[in-house]
């Protein structure tokens, strides 16, 4: 290809054969019941215990399009929010049907075995081309499938779950002996794979080594020895030819080690090879290894970089930012919300995003050698007016306040000021952390005394589905980010979503780090502040009536909703209802839960229906 060899092929062979030598065919003659595997080969461990021993059609049609959390189920939910899951094909070139045995420990070597099945149509598309009035299936396609089952093989031990991107690849530079010694043709009725591990191979890029064997309606058709298949690195938009193709942007953007901070680069900064987004000292990024990430659209909200003062590398207070974001006024967040301003969380989200990006600049990740894990913990902020469903800029200053390290745990707090055409829009202060796997395993939460859970775990006879009951003034589609109301008392309403792997945000935020962005936790909690009102007819009498935010809000985070949570619920506390000439205010506090833990509190919550 281009001149460089990709394949080489010695000592092949093929024959003429009469209908009756083709049909009197021994077969292969190879025994995996008297011929040893590799010696001291133990088999490999499965990340997932105890998964079925045998898949449908439909399932398997998930696993080829790099859906392992749909074909394998439990254990597998961090395979969900993949946004190019490790595939082998199209379903319509999958090559089996059927996976009736998968034993990760079975087989007569003990390592592991499965078998396939393709139950054989005359109508299958490869017979029409291969030949002319001699219709046989490829004995490539043979090879093939046993690829196909290998790669699904490598799924069912868990390789592919964290793999966000990358790819199945035969080993290259090793000699694969073939031998064909049987056909699938149309009067065929059933075509077998088997695989035999012989060895897996833990690593960055993991290997199997296999002997696999076709069997077509009882003989032995198809056998190649020690066939070597790796998942190797990628990124998710690695095929995609439309993806950051954007020309430069003309407005000012500022350098990082040499690279323009456009949307380009953070987009890269988002979900493509770290280099290209933040130059070469990234560069031991570019191979798979998880760093903090910006959020990937549909949630990335940083247009540019403009100015930076302070040194790469180097964590000092003071060091600060500007950045922008543009918006046309007709982003699905906007179309989706209930009224004509930027959703609660959205504005959130765009001044914190930042932050990230300033933690990157001053090389926090790269002075740790483990992998590190990026959150927010808390911030409080004060909105100043809503923002309108037009085209502006909205511009944020961020600036470093302090650093602290300490147990292998950074904590940075900020400063950020966000304007909309020169006036004050947001002010906030907020702290982050960097955290190393260790530090997440265990979610503690923010405590709850017994009246606390009693009041949270309170029967209610309001229940309200919000998915099949669409609310004036709510938002709808992705933006609804509450399923049902579950109980609404005089002074307080509660809500729950039902959280599922391939939820929308998942694959958004982050990019090989799955998590609900906090501030659709803080949107959730506004939405169920928003149904009160609405329910409580606090609209009656305005004109065009829609939601602001205008007053200070705080937030502390003490957990996570992971791909894994099953229940996210929030509640809030009326405290006052105060209306005035041009509206009504509702202030209160409000928690969220996740799966029966409390890992949001807010004790300032605010919300404002207004008039035109």
């Amino acid at each position: 290809m281009n001149g460089t060899p990709r394949l080489t092929v010695q000592n092949g062979q093929a024959g003429f054969f009469t209908d009756e030598e083709l049909a009197g065919s021994n077969g292969v003659l190879w025994d995996p019941q008297t011929t040893p595997g590799t010696p001291g080969i133990a088999a490999p461990k499965p990340k997932v215990a105890n998964i079925p021993a045998s898949y449908n059609i439909e399932q398997l049609r998930a696993a080829a399009m790099g859906g392992a959390w749909q074909c394998f189920g439990k254990g597998f939910e961090f395979a969900g929010p993949h946004q190019r899951g490790p595939g082998f094909c199209k379903p319509e070139h999958l090559l089996f049907d059927r996976v009736t045995h998968l034993d990760l420990a079975g087989g007569p070597w003990k390592r592991g075995y499965l078998k396939a099945e393709l139950p054989i149509d005359p109508g299958y598309w490869f017979f029409a081309p291969h030949f002319k009035d001699d219709p046989c299936m490829p004995g490539t396609l043979m090879i093939d499938g046993c690829l196909q089952a290998m790669a699904f093989y490598m799924q069912a031990l868990g390789q592919t779950i964290k793999k966000d991107g990358w790819r199945f690849e035969v080993v290259q530079d090793t000699k694969y002996l073939l031998r064909c010694r049987g056909q699938v043709i149309p009067s065929s009725k059933l075509l077998e794979y088997e695989l035999f591990v012989d060895e897996f191979v833990e690593g960055h890029e993991p290997v199997l080594w296999a002997d696999v064997l076709c069997t077509v309606d009882g003989l032995k058709a198809f056998h190649c020895q020690r066939l070597g298949l790796k998942l190797v690195y990628g990124f998710p938009h690695d095929d995609d030819p439309n993806f950051m193709v954007l020309p430069p942007d003309p407005n000012p953007v500022a350098l990082m080690n040499g690279i323009p901070q456009d949307y380009n680069a953070l987009l890269h900064c988002a979900v493509g090879p770290p280099s290209l987004a933040m130059g070469a000292p990234f560069a031991r990024f570019d191979q798979g290894k998880r760093l903090p990430r910006l959020p990937s659209p549909p949630y990335h909200l940083v247009t540019r970089v403009t100015s930076v003062d302070g040194d790469f590398g180097v964590e000092r207070p003071g060091t600060s930012f500007t950045s922008e974001l543009d918006l046309t006024g007709s982003e699905w967040y906007l179309n989706e919300n209930g009224t004509p301003v930027l959703p609660f969380g959205v504005l959130i989200e765009s001044v914190l995003q930042p932050c990230g990006w300033l933690g990157s600049y001053c090389g926090t990740a790269l002075r740790s050698e483990a992998e590190v894990f990026f959150r927010n913990l808390d911030g409080t902020a004060t909105i100043h007016g809503p923002i309108p469903a037009t085209r502006c800029t909205l511009k944020t200053r961020s600036t470093m306040t302090k650093v602290s390290t300490s147990g292998g745990m950074t904590i940075q707090f900020f400063e950020v000021h966000t304007t909309l055409n020169g006036q004050p829009l947001l002010d906030a202060v907020t702290s982050f952390g960097y955290f190393r796997a260790e530090h997440l395993v265990r979610q503690v939460g923010l405590p709850a005394n017994e009246q606390e859970l009693a009041i949270h775990n309170a029967p209610s006879a309001f229940q309200l589905d919000l998915r099949a009951d669409a609310q004036r003034l709510l938002p709808r589609g992705d933006l609804l980010m509450i399923d049902r109301i579950t109980g609404l008392w005089d002074k307080r309403i509660r809500a729950e979503k039902t959280v599922t792997p391939t939820d929308w945000f998942f694959r958004a935020h982050f990019y090989q780090d799955p998590v609900q962005p906090g501030s659709l936790g803080l949107e959730a909690i506004m939405q169920t502040l928003q149904y009160y009102a609405v329910h409580h007819n606090l609209d009656q009498g305005l004109t065009t009536p829609h939601f602001e935010y205008v007053e200070e809000i705080d937030f502390k985070y003490r957990g996570m909703v992971f791909p894994t949570t099953k229940r996210m619920e929030t509640e809030v506390e009326i405290k006052e209802v105060v209306r005035d000439a041009n509206g009504v205010t509702v202030r209160g506090e409000a928690s969220l839960w996740a799966d029966g833990l409390r890992i949001y509190k807010m004790d300032r919550v605010a919300l404002r229906l207004a008039g035109a």
